[in-house]
């Protein structure tokens, strides 16, 4: 049996190649935009076109999956390690990624996963994880019913509850 400390190696390892995969994705990215405005300059339609099509191909990619992938990785890291929510997340969206066609309940999805996986608490325990992380995850401020939150002027005003839907908790 692993530890905690070897299983968040591979963790780790994880998010730093979701990282590096995300710097090579920006770098063809650029390739790819410089070669298709070339093509544009040289008035060449057709490969303009199809230059295009490999750039948006790529970024879209970078976006929409390894982006919502590498956040999910960093939250588990951070439960796993023991932080609280509030320091990796200060502020919390649920429609953050909706572009990305990832709802709220699969990016908590993933970081069960991530949990599951990399955790030696939780491994082969999904349900366990998953009601650890939302116990976790009610412990945010937004999460809970008012916010004490100082003006400008000096006196306290209340952040209302952040109203989720039942399907996002």
């Amino acid at each position: 049996m692993k530890s905690q400390k070897a299983q968040n190696q591979y963790l780790s390892v994880k998010l730093l190649t979701l990282q590096a995969e995300a710097r090579i994705i920006k770098a063809k990215e650029a390739k790819w935009r410089a070669a298709a405005r070339s093509a544009l300059v040289r008035q060449k339609q057709q490969a303009a076109d199809s230059n295009y099509n490999v750039f948006w191909g790529l970024k879209l990619h970078r976006i929409r999956v390894v982006r919502p992938h590498a956040r999910a990785c960093n939250i588990a890291q951070a439960f796993l390690r023991g932080k609280k929510y509030v320091e990796v997340e200060r502020t919390i969206d649920p429609t953050r990624y909706a572009f990305c066609g990832i709802t709220h309940n699969q990016l908590w999805d993933m970081v069960a996963n991530n949990v599951t996986t990399f955790g030696v608490k939780y491994a082969k325990n999904k349900e366990e994880a998953k009601k650890d992380l939302a116990a976790w995850r009610g412990e945010h401020p937004a999460y809970q019913e008012k916010v004490k939150r100082p003006s400008i002027r000096g006196e306290m005003w209340y952040l209302p509850k952040l109203h989720l839907y039942e399907h996002h908790l």
